[in-house]
């Protein structure tokens, strides 16, 4: 089961304030919060590291402020294992425009992604797919046009990401990721070479952004569980 939180950012800017989120996070969160340029993207960092702190202390009966992160090769942050040393919550998060995904499981590594949309031109959309997709992706993209073309575009690359975000493995792996779609309009599983079985699964929110979240080793299984304040 993976329980899996929407959060409106800035509606929740208020809560945030309230909650004195800041208070919470680590000197080293503190760090990148202060280095955003822009006084609304440094809250949205605060408001999903502060969230996210708030769940998990929940999940673990621990206070917030005492929960430490570590971080792999890519950047993934995993809580310290010291902290939880009988069973392990695995999490991941992801935000774009006014919007976060953050999503919790004790089953296994997870991945999440949402992309706000967009409008890109046909050009720039097959321009960033020929970079970073297959060749039967990019041609899927030349059938169509517009905004189908740009909103398929979105669903390859959150189907990916999130994948490769449960992996633990970074973006320049893209075309390692092949999307190949079900009859239902899901991604089919994609099987690494060492055998390991990956699961993706389209996200419909209520706020319309294209998103998705995947499972490493075993089928999905999400329960909404969102904050859309």
């Amino acid at each position: 089961m993976i329980d899996l939180w929407e959060i409106d950012l800035d509606a929740m800017a208020v809560q945030s304030e309230r909650c004195d989120w800041w208070r919470w996070l680590s000197e080293d969160e503190r760090d990148r919060a202060k280095r955003y340029r822009q006084p609304r993207d440094c809250q949205q960092f605060v408001t999903v590291r502060g969230f996210l702190r708030q769940r998990l202390g929940d999940y673990l009966a621990l206070a917030p402020e005492s929960l430490r992160f570590r971080y792999g090769k890519h950047g993934k942050p995993e809580i310290d294992p010291a902290l939880q040393p009988d069973r392990s919550l695995w999490f991941n998060t992801s935000h774009s425009g006014g919007m976060a995904l953050l999503a919790f499981s004790w089953d296994g590594a997870i991945g999440v992604d949402l992309e706000a949309p967009r409008s890109m031109s046909d050009h720039h959309v097959l321009k960033l797919a020929q970079r970073f997709f297959l060749a039967p992706e990019v041609d899927a993209l030349e059938r169509v046009n517009g905004a189908e073309r740009s909103a398929l575009f979105l669903r390859y690359w959150t189907c990916k990401e999130a994948y490769l975000k449960a992996t633990g493995v970074g973006l320049s792996q893209l075309q390692q990721a092949p999307i190949l779609w079900q009859s239902d309009d899901q991604p089919q599983p994609i099987v690494d070479q060492a055998g390991q079985r990956g699961t993706i699964q389209t996200v419909p929110l209520r706020c319309g952004y294209a998103a998705a979240i995947a499972a490493i080793g075993r089928e999905l299984t999400v329960r909404s569980c969102s904050n859309f304040a």
